[in-house]
């Protein structure tokens, strides 16, 4: 009916530590266990109705799975984040035609869960569970999770399938380390005391695979924050030993835009504003003696 998302919320009360909502496509099966509840959200007032034929009534118990669901084309991806080995929430991205990177009727905004949360931003703001939008070079789904204590954890690809020579990746910012989003490949990550590692912008989802140089024998590592970013970015510094450090910012051209001498150092933290930048793609370099680490980061 007009007005109504295509999208359907189950509160599973077996989801997380306290129960939560996971939200599908309407058009994939999935069968009600006693308890749980089927939700659909509409955007306007008006009379619609909701119909069940005897076809999709169903004896069978759900035992947790959730059927595998095929889109006619473009990208899908059904990320899930796992604690233990249990199911604590989950995030579909898809491509689909006619949609955009903002708020539209083919995304379903995501209902928090009593416990963690696991969902995408929209370049309006909301917080979606289903991002529906079409995918770019210039493609940047800063994605945000909520609520999670000192663990670790997992993302875990349940389903996944894209274009041929298309590949998409989940960016983590704190560990330099990213997630192809190919079917069954899994990403296990610490949420520890640092406050980095909690950070909620630490982890985004592009088209494009960071080349980023991890830290070699831990002389130098460097942690970078928010990416992307608006204002500023900050660096989390520390090196094996006192020495003169400077940080560059270059073009994805090769062009140094910022040279930023901070003098002799072993550990510290610097902002660095970045307004003046153009919206896009940069990479930093940061040099502590003879020793450097180079990223990327994005301007928004």
């Amino acid at each position: 009916s007009t007005g109504v998302r295509a999208y359907k919320y189950i509160w599973n009360p077996a989801l997380g530590q306290n129960g939560g909502y996971t939200t599908l496509p309407f058009s994939q099966n999935h069968i009600l266990n006693p308890f749980e509840a089927l939700i659909v959200q509409t955007d306007t007032s008006a009379e619609n109705t909701l119909t069940f034929t005897e076809a999709v009534k169903s004896t069978a118990w759900n035992k947790g799975v959730i059927d595998a669901f095929q889109e006619d084309n473009g990208f899908y991806a059904n990320i899930q984040l796992k604690l233990q080995n249990q199911l604590q929430d989950q995030l579909i991205i898809r491509e689909q035609s006619g949609a955009r990177n903002g708020l539209d009727q083919q995304d379903a905004i995501k209902l928090k869960n009593p416990g963690m949360n696991l969902f995408s931003r929209s370049s309006d703001g909301y917080a979606l569970a289903v991002d529906s939008r079409l995918f770019s070079e210039q493609t940047l789904i800063p994605i945000e999770l909520h609520h999670a204590g000192i663990g670790e954890y997992q993302f875990q690809m349940a389903d996944a399938f894209m274009p041929t020579g298309y590949t998409l990746v989940l960016y983590d910012t704190y560990t330099n380390q990213y997630l192809p989003l190919i079917k069954d490949s899994s990403y296990q990550f610490n949420i520890t005391a640092d406050s980095l590692s909690q950070h909620k912008q630490r982890f985004y989802i592009g088209k494009l695979i960071p080349k980023a140089t991890l830290p070699l024998f831990n002389w130098l590592t460097v942690k970078l924050f928010p990416n992307p970013a608006k204002h500023a970015i900050k660096l989390f510094i520390k090196a094996a030993e006192s020495a003169n450090c400077t940080i560059k910012i270059f073009s994805v051209s090769g062009t140094l835009l910022q040279n930023v001498e901070l003098g002799i150092i072993k550990e510290g933290q610097v902002s660095i504003p970045i307004s003046t930048l153009p919206n896009g793609q940069y990479l930093i370099q940061i040099s502590s003696g003879g020793h450097q680490q180079s990223m990327q980061f994005f301007k928004q």
